[in-house]
Formats: C-alpha cells, sequence, structure tokens
C-alpha cells in the first residue's frame, strides 16, 4: 500500500487538480490515435501467442519424455531473459545492417513498428503462456484420450474434439493475461517500436520528459482502464465458476454458459456414437441403440461397446 497504492494515487489527485477534461478534448485525435494503436498491439499480440502457445501445449503433450524435458528447459530459460535483451537481439539480426537481413541476405529491412512489437512481445509471452497450458495439459485424464482412440479416433480427432475443448478455460486465462501485459508493457515498445506510439511509452514520456503531469494521467488512466476490463472479465468467469461449483455442476462450465458446458461432453458422446456406428458397419452389425436387428455376425462385442 505504501510504495505501490499511495504514490499512485497522489499522482492522480495531482493531475487532476488541472482540467483533464478540456487537455483530452484539445488533443482528442493523439489520445485515441494511442489507444487504437497500443489495442492493435495488445490484439495482434495476444492472437499470434495464443495460438502458439495452443500448438506447442499440443506437441508437448504428443511428444516423449525425453523432448517433453527440452521444451521445459528452454521455456524456463526464455521466460527469466529480460524483454530488453530479446529486442536488441532481434535488431541485431533483423534490423537495418543485421546479421541475417544485411549481411547474409543483402536486405535493408525495417525492424521497427508494429510488426516489431507484436513479434517481440509474442516471442516473451510464449514461454510463460506455453508453460501454464503444459501445466493444464499435463492435469487431463489420460484416461478420455485413450477411450477415444479405443473407440478409432485418429489423432486430429483427439486432438479436436476432446483435448482443445478440455483446454478452453486454459486458453482463456492465456488470453487474458497476454492482452493485460501487453497493454502494460513499456520497454518493447520503447525500443523496437520507432515511430508507432503507444500509452506505455507516451504516458512515461509525458510524465519524465516533459514534466506534463495532466497528459501523464489521462495516458496512464487509458491504460488503467483497459486493464481493469480485463481484470473485471476474469474475476466475472471466476465468480461464474465458483457459482457453477456451489450448484452442483461441472467445475470448469460457466453457470451463464450452461448449455455450452455441455457441448464438450456432446461432441465426445457425438464421436463415440459415430465411431460405433462405423464400427458396426465394418463387422456388419446394426448398433442396438437404432431398434434393427443384427444382419450378421456376433453382435456381443457392440453391445458391450455401446
Amino acid at each position: 500500500i505504501l510504495f505501490v497504492l499511495y504514490p499512485f494515487v497522489m499522482i492522480f489527485i495531482y493531475g487532476m487538480k488541472g482540467d483533464l477534461v478540456s487537455v483530452f478534448l484539445q488533443s482528442k485525435s493523439y489520445y485515441l490515435k494511442l489507444l487504437t494503436n497500443s489495442l492493435k498491439v495488445a490484439s495482434g499480440t495476444t492472437i499470434v501467442t495464443a495460438i502458439l502457445s495452443v500448438f506447442i501445449a499440443i506437441f508437448y503433450f504428443t511428444s516423449k519424455n525425453a523432448v517433453k524435458k527440452l521444451m521445459v528447459l528452454v521455456f524456463m530459460i526464455a521466460m527469466i531473459s529480460p524483454p530488453f535483451v530479446t529486442s536488441l537481439s532481434y535488431i541485431n539480426l533483423f534490423g537495418r545492417r543485421g546479421l541475417i537481413t544485411y549481411n547474409l541476405l543483402g536486405l535493408n529491412y525495417d525492424p521497427y513498428g508494429f510488426l516489431g512489437i507484436v513479434s517481440m512481445q509474442s516471442v516473451t509471452h510464449i514461454a510463460i503462456n506455453a508453460l501454464l497450458l503444459i501445466g493444464f495439459v499435463n492435469g487431463i485424464n489420460y484416461s478420455v484420450i485413450n477411450s477415444a482412440r479405443s473407440l478409432g479416433a485418429n489423432t486430429n480427432r483427439v486432438i479436436l474434439d476432446v483435448l482443445i475443448p478440455l483446454m478452453k478455460p486454459a486458453i482463456k486465462v492465456v488470453v487474458l493475461l497476454t492482452f493485460i501485459r501487453s497493454v502494460a508493457d513499456f520497454t518493447t515498445p520503447a525500443i523496437v517500436g520507432g515511430k508507432y506510439n503507444v500509452l506505455s511509452t507516451e504516458g512515461y514520456l509525458a510524465f519524465i520528459a516533459e514534466g506534463d503531469v495532466s497528459k501523464a494521467v489521462i495516458l496512464s488512466g487509458g491504460r488503467a482502464a483497459i486493464r481493469w476490463a480485463g481484470c473485471s472479465i476474469a474475476h466475472r468467469e471466476d465468480f461464474m465458476y465458483i457459482q457453477t461449483a456451489r450448484n452442483g455442476r461441472t467445475m470448469h462450465t460457466p453457470a451463464r454458459r450452461q448449455p455450452r458446458a455441455q457441448g464438450i461432453g456432446d461432441r465426445f458422446g457425438t464421436v463415440q456414437t459415430r465411431l460405433r456406428q462405423k464400427s458396426c458397419r465394418q463387422t456388419g452389425t446394426i448398433h442396438r441403440d437404432t431398434g434393427n436387428p443384427p444382419n450378421k455376425g456376433n453382435t456381443a462385442d457392440v453391445h458391450k461397446l455401446s
């Protein structure tokens, strides 16, 4: 409270002594552009990071133990690496005089701007997001996967119909965490942002370089509003899970989405039914749930599956 909340509140009180509304209206387009840039960067980083993290978690789930240990070690090393080290390495490798772009390929590539920020933030966030998803995947009951495989489902169907639906709660956490951290990131946009300004860099420069407290308060307020909205969404999801548990329902199902909550089980049940019907056609029998008598063959195995 003394070292975090008190300075935060005092800066806002000091900045609100001026007319924040008039300051905002005088440069409304400037503030809206910074807000748009920050949302674009956060959205791009979130999409790229979420997709790659899910692919990494699935690859981890299907790999051998030696590969799993190596992947965890690499992500642990990447997670403790400072963000500015990654950004400086990116400039030295892919900058205007970079080792790869200029020395090897002979290109004069501009590494700064929107793509540079999204690329470096994605590299920074992939490590922790992959570890979060890997921890969730390790807790999945493997008997569900074995049941799907015993019914004839190939790897693609197991991933699409069983594994990814079970990972949805963890994917939501990864998306919210990445979005909030991307909005709050200062180091990466300051190094590789170039002329592409965002709320975090401009808010810091407004207070430190320009001494304009009112401007800094407006910019910091925009960042705080975005992060508060993300935290509110996460808190609302957690509240729904708690209410679901109290009502005796499934813990991984939000109470406000009960019809979708049953979708995972229904989808897996659909896969089971489809695989059973395929097995019956291959053996020349009819599933007993259809009400039709078998044409030929012994139906004992079919009855056991059903």
